[in-house]
């Protein structure tokens, strides 16, 4: 993407290059284990330097057993690299509950934001420094909002041309999607072929793992 970029800002104004960025993942116990651990690993695969924090908002301890981000891992063509990510700016942190989880992310101030809660609301409309955020209520644990890897390859928050300095430019704009479970099986098809040519296999894992 960053290459993308550098090709066409001659032509086009864009953002920015970005560097390695980072994704919050914010879980309570009606998260689906797999889920979380997809979204961190579709994070760690941008490069070693991408850092994937999760916030487990859990009332009892997990499971053992259960799919971790290192499990899922293993089957990536990127494993190298997620592994390298995930050992160095990888972190899990139990918090007391959804509002301390709100204060740390927003403390991190992360550039991605997943929540994967039963309090969906309450954290989108009160986590006030992250970039583009992605939101849903678990079904009975058995899917989650879509990864990141949507924003990415199909909604796409941000314009394709920057306008001249307005007013807005002083104002904290979030993006924050959501997805239901029917949309998500339409477009999967499409977010999982960009994905991968972009060799980015853990985006569209994070997608098909939610179908």
């Amino acid at each position: 993407m960053a290459l993308a970029k550098r090709l066409v800002k001659s032509v086009v104004d864009i953002d920015s290059e970005a560097g390695p960025s980072e994704v919050v993942v914010i879980a309570d116990e009606r998260a689906n284990p797999a889920c979380v651990a997809a979204e961190m690993i579709a994070q760690a695969e941008h490069d070693e330097e991408a850092t994937s924090i999760l916030l487990d908002a859990v009332k009892k301890p997990r499971a053992r057993g259960r799919p971790t981000p290192r499990t899922q891992a293993a089957a990536q063509p990127r494993r190298a690299i997620i592994e390298q990510s995930l050992s160095s700016r990888g972190l899990a942190i139990v918090v007391r509950d959804i509002e301390e989880a709100i204060r740390l992310s927003d403390l991190i101030a992360p550039e991605h934001l997943s929540i994967q809660t039963e309090f969906r609301e309450r954290c989108s409309t009160r986590c006030e420094t992250p970039g583009p955020s992605c939101s849903a209520r678990p079904r009975r644990g058995r899917w989650a909002i879509i990864t990141r890897a949507e924003p990415h390859f199909a909604h796409g928050p941000a314009g394709a041309v920057l306008i001249a300095l307005t007013a807005e430019d002083f104002r904290k704009v979030t993006s924050v999607i959501g997805y239901s479970q029917e949309r998500l099986r339409r477009d999967a098809e499409d977010i999982c072929t960009l994905a991968r040519a972009e060799g980015l296999e853990a985006h569209a894992a994070a997608v098909e793992v939610r179908l």
